[in-house]
């Protein structure tokens, strides 16, 4: 589930704070791929005040990670692992937004790929899906090979 429209709540300041879990830059093309990074997700904040319609909760005040990313003719996939189930927020170089929630058929891990991806700051959250306020450990994983199902 993709759901593009951003709602009136300040999301903005939150796109460009400093990460919880670092930056990490790359330029397409990366030997080490796919990049995975450990973060914990989860938090008190509703995902659906950054994104209409998505579920879960994240940590409102900054992103888990962000990407500085140099773009090149590949598509970007951004994915996530974790034992729970879990939600991708994504805040895009150009200011605007997007949620991906559960993968393929039966898969609670969130998956979004981007065709033509802008070079840019990617502020990514991994919001829990099954309840406020709790920790979710896992990985948010940067890849321009499409993620094997």
């Amino acid at each position: 589930m993709l759901c593009p429209q951003a709602l009136a709540a300040d999301p903005e300041g939150a796109r460009m704070a400093a990460p919880h879990f670092g930056t990490v830059q790359l330029t397409s093309g990366f030997v080490q791929d796919p990049y995975p990074v450990g973060v914990i997700g989860g938090g008190t904040v509703p995902a659906a005040d950054f994104v209409a319609g998505c579920p879960g909760f994240l940590g409102g005040d900054r992103p888990d990670l962000v990407l500085d990313f140099q773009a090149g003719n590949r598509p970007l996939h951004l994915y996530a692992v974790a034992a729970s189930d879990t939600a991708l927020v994504v805040g895009f170089p150009d200011g605007s937004w997007r949620c991906a929630d559960d993968g393929a058929a039966g898969d609670r891990n969130p998956a979004l790929t981007i065709d033509a991806p802008a070079s840019g700051r990617y502020a990514i959250w991994l919001a829990g899906v099954e309840r406020r306020d709790l920790p979710v450990p896992g990985a948010v994983i940067v890849s321009e090979v499409e993620p094997y199902r």
